[in-house]
């Protein structure tokens, strides 16, 4: 079932392409991408190229999930940015779907109609796939603060772009925390993170670390999802196709 983690390394690649070409390389890529929709909010002029920042970019594309566009999008960003899309866009890898987080329909750019802080974003992203993950608690804590931004939409960026060190703090991943492993609930996790920063977040993570002894974070995610509503009808749906 490797098939499922296909999009691990995918976007890993990715994030270090944005980080590899800088500013200016990623506004004349995100505009040279079929996005298979007309108008498309990451790209709207009212918002200004200096916001089409590398948070927005990958949210915006997480997004793009559903049967009818994730084909065209993820194939396109693949040929865009020269990354192997073979075992991403693979027959058994579009049957399995993509098993990360799924951003909601609304609220994905990193600003509010176009008012936010693209220096501070590339600063942070850079941080996020360098080789170390240097993280500055400050500038943690500051991509928080800017309007339109929350911890699940931030903590979403971080795992896609670097799953093997990070893990989502959202409903899926909180679900069954307090009857099963007896972490927080997610309310109180949020407001830890909103809080008390990064220091929080890391503790956080040791904590699934600690509950799933031997598994990467994005193994960890993925038993977490599975267990959910939408996990069971995904594996209901995979063995029933296998029959």
């Amino acid at each position: 079932m490797k098939e499922i983690y296909a999009w691990v390394d995918w976007f890993e690649a990715l994030a270090k392409k944005i980080v590899d070409g800088g500013e200016a390389r990623l506004v004349e890529r995100a505009k040279n991408i079929d996005w298979a929709t007309d108008n498309p909010a990451l790209l709207r002029k009212e918002y200004g190229d200096e916001n089409i920042d590398p948070f927005s970019f990958i949210y915006f594309l997480a997004q793009k999930r559903n049967a009818q566009r994730h084909a065209t999008v993820y194939s396109s960003v693949s040929d865009v940015f020269g990354i192997d899309s073979e075992q991403l866009l693979s027959k058994t890898s579009m049957e399995y779907g993509f098993i990360f987080p799924q951003p909601p329909a609304r609220n994905l750019l990193f600003h509010y109609k176009g008012n936010g802080n693209p220096a501070l974003l590339w600063k942070f992203f850079r941080q996020v796939v360098g080789k170390d993950a240097d993280i500055n608690p400050h500038d943690f804590m500051a991509v928080l603060g800017i309007k339109n931004v929350d911890v699940m939409k931030l903590t979403h960026c971080l795992f896609l772009v670097s799953s093997k060190r990070f893990l989502p703090i959202d409903d899926t991943t909180y679900a069954f925390c307090e009857d099963l492993l007896g972490l927080p609930p997610l309310a109180k996790e949020k407001d830890g993170v909103r809080n008390n920063g990064f220091a929080h977040y890391q503790s956080a993570v040791k904590r699934f670390e600690s509950a799933f002894p031997g598994c990467t974070h994005y193994e960890i995610n993925t038993a977490l999802w599975l267990m959910s509503d939408r996990g069971q009808k995904w594996l209901a749906r995979i063995e029933k196709s296998a029959e």
